[in-house]
């Protein structure tokens, strides 16, 4: 099987994507990512064929805005980026599935993140089998129990009919509005149909939705798509190992004294400076070492405390079962591997999937939220606090750490992967005008 892997988005949205292809690699199947050239190096020291597509300075570009954070202007913003892969992924699918075709390879498929529209262009365009890979529930609409979203109001206890019309709100005024024009341009240019409501896309079609997260986190509602499979969270070590050097001075950190605090805003998040010093007060205040991590240097202080230290990127998997906790954005991966350890979240989302996954994460009671502008070091330490001094939260870390291991999300995701050679494509998908 040949698989072409289309995520958009951070290095945190490109990681489950890794570890699929990886397991895809591990059954002998070819697995190819097309992404943006800045994550040229993540992907390759993961083993991986890389096909790049779009600007590198497109993408930077975009973590360099600080609306890409706003809670409100954070949507448009990606958006508007999103909207620019449109074209070049759907013609990058297109080469390389006409490359796979002229070698005579095993047949293709096409797994796109729920924003990789250009995938489902050239998927349906070719005729081709395709899957997408939801990495949170916060993109599947439902008026039963709606996803918690920045600015706008639509709880669960609400009745059905308000919940449905604040859906309809969305899709048509917002998302459609956002995005649904450059689509629709691209899908006209292509010969296929115009779409309205584009999240809902595919719902009653051979097309195949994958959950990468378990039931138990988003259970799934009576609206959702009949063929969505929840297969649970990708808990793979998708990163290449630190560099010796690297390793030796996490090592002598971490075998120095307590288990320390963790604090990450994200993989892109280049606005974290407010972040980063109310954490190093915060663990000031509780008396605790502190371990930050961010690829951007230029947001931590040139001189940092003794119990503090900064590291661009280690490896959550081998990190956080030797952490106390973990302060975060609320980003899907970061609170999947912190439930895999078994470790309280502090979390402080600004924007996208956050404030579900933080709604969510409370409910398991594993966690406290702070709004990311009201992030402070009193708050911060007030907070973390808590956290680590509740036996009710120690016990549900621990309780739904054995959960979070439990049956394997990878090896179903490859098989339901596998089994889409076997299907034809569909004729008519829902949406289309």
């Amino acid at each position: 099987m040949n698989v072409l892997l289309a995520p958009i988005g951070s290095g945190g949205d490109l990681a489950p994507f890794i570890a699929v292809g990886r397991a895809l690699a591990r059954r002998g199947h070819r697995a190819v990512v097309l992404a943006n050239p800045c994550f040229a190096e993540q992907v390759e020291r993961a083993g991986l064929e890389l096909t790049a597509y779009g600007d590198a300075e497109d993408y930077r570009a975009l973590t360099a805005n600080p609306d890409a954070i706003d809670p409100l202007r954070g949507f448009y913003a990606v958006m508007d980026y999103v909207t620019r892969t449109i074209e070049p992924l759907q013609r990058a699918i297109t080469a390389e599935a006409a490359r796979a075709a002229q070698q005579g390879s095993a047949p293709t498929v096409i797994v796109g993140h729920a924003l990789a529209f250009g995938a489902r262009i050239a998927e349906e365009k070719l005729g081709l089998a395709g899957a997408t890979l939801h990495l949170s529930p916060a993109a599947l609409p439902s008026a039963h129990q709606p996803p918690v979203m920045n600015g706008v109001f639509n709880p669960s206890w609400m009745p059905r009919w308000y919940k449905r019309s604040a859906w309809w709100a969305i899709d048509r005024l917002v998302i459609d509005r956002a995005v649904g024009r450059p689509v629709n341009a691209a899908r006209r240019a292509a010969g296929l149909p115009e779409l309205v409501r584009l999240f809902e896309h595919g719902w009653d079609s051979p097309h195949r939705f994958l959950g990468l997260f378990p039931e138990w986190f988003a259970p799934v509602q009576p609206d959702w798509p009949s063929n969505l499979e929840l297969v649970g969270f990708p808990l793979d070590d998708a990163a290449a190992p630190l560099a010796p050097d690297e390793q030796a001075q996490l090592d002598a950190f971490l075998d120095g004294g307590s288990p320390p605090l963790v604090f990450t805003p994200g993989s892109g998040n280049r606005h974290a400076h407010g972040f980063f010093e109310a954490a190093i007060d915060a663990s000031a205040r509780l008396g605790r070492r502190a371990l930050l991590l961010t690829r951007f240097a230029d947001q931590v202080p040139e001189r940092l405390p003794e119990h503090v230290r900064h590291f661009a990127f280690v490896p959550l998997q081998t990190l956080l079962p030797r952490a106390a906790a973990i302060a975060h954005h609320g980003g899907i991966g970061t609170a999947a591997e912190a439930l895999g350890a078994g470790v309280p979240q502090l979390v402080l989302p600004f924007s996208h999937d956050q404030p579900d996954n933080a709604a969510r994460l409370e409910r398991l009671g594993v966690s406290r939220t702070i709004p990311w502008r009201r992030a402070s070091g009193p708050a911060m330490s007030a907070a973390l606090g808590k956290l680590l001094s509740s036996l009710e939260v120690a016990r549900a870390c621990h309780a739904w750490r054995r959960r979070a291991h439990a049956g394997d999300a990878l090896e179903s995701t490859c098989d339901a992967l596998e089994s889409l050679t076997a299907r034809a494509p569909a004729r008519r998908l829902r949406g289309e005008r």
